[in-house]
């Protein structure tokens, strides 16, 4: 077992990628939900906090990827993060009472985007954000 690891080297790369640039990668395909990660389950308050720290300037948890052979980048973790985002950037979400869950590695995406995927293969809503500051007025 350890014979076969002989020569094999990992390099660890720490990269800060800007929102639209991970989304549009996501859209692009640069980004993948390899088969082995679970289901997508947030729901849409989780969505919104996740956004509302983001916007807010609050740190959020790094996501981990690695290349694979096609020179994309299989996301190890933080899918949750990652897809919720992505569904703030399109402006839709899961439309919950047909989809509990989602295996997005289960998404065909042939030549166009992940978008047009989701679009073409699930129930998706309208998704709005309305943030709130401390007073509870709108911030947009």
């Amino acid at each position: 077992m350890l014979e076969d690891l002989k020569g094999i080297s990992i390099q660890q790369y720490k990269t800060d990628v800007g929102f639209r640039t991970l989304v549009e990668g996501v859209n692009e395909n640069l980004y993948i939900i390899p088969k082995y990660q679970r289901k997508y389950r947030w729901s849409k308050e989780q969505v919104t906090s996740l956004v509302e720290s983001l916007i807010r300037g609050l740190p959020i948890p790094p996501i981990y990827t690695c290349r694979n052979r096609e020179n994309q980048l299989e996301v190890l973790d933080g899918q949750q993060r990652v897809l919720s985002l992505f569904f703030y950037y399109i402006g839709y979400y899961l439309d919950r009472r047909k989809n509990n869950s989602v295996d997005f590695s289960e998404v065909q995406v042939d030549k166009g985007s992940f978008k047009e995927a989701l679009t073409n293969q699930l129930s998706l809503e309208e998704l709005h954000i309305q943030l709130k500051n401390e007073d509870k007025k709108s911030l947009m």
